[in-house]
C-alpha cells in the first residue's frame, strides 16, 4: 500500500489544481523506475508547467522531490538532489 502522508502537507493541500495534475502524472510516470529512467519524465512536465505559465515553489518541489526520493539508494537519491537544482536554477 502507498504512503499518501505526503499529501496532507499544506505545499499540496494549497496548490494549484492544475499542478498537481502535473504532479500525479510525474509520480505515476515515474514509479518503479530508476532516476536515468524518470529523467525524461521530470524535463515533460517542467516543460508542460512552464508552458502554462506556472513553476513549483521551494515547498512543493521539496514535496515532490521527497516522494520521488522514497525507495531510491543514496547514489540516485544525490543524482535527484542534482537535478533539483538544476531545474532551480533554470527558473
Amino acid at each position: 500500500m502507498a504512503d499518501n502522508s505526503w499529501m496532507s502537507h499544506p505545499a499540496w493541500t494549497d496548490m494549484d489544481p492544475e499542478k498537481k495534475a502535473v504532479i500525479n502524472e510525474l509520480l505515476m510516470g515515474c514509479r518503479g523506475k530508476k532516476l536515468n529512467e524518470s529523467a525524461s519524465f521530470i524535463m515533460a512536465a517542467m516543460t508542460m508547467l512552464r508552458k502554462k505559465n506556472l513553476s513549483f515553489t521551494k515547498d512543493e518541489a521539496d514535496v515532490l522531490i521527497g516522494e520521488m526520493a522514497k525507495g531510491m539508494d543514496e547514489s540516485e537519491k544525490a543524482r535527484l538532489e542534482m537535478m533539483k537544482n538544476m531545474i532551480k536554477n533554470r527558473q
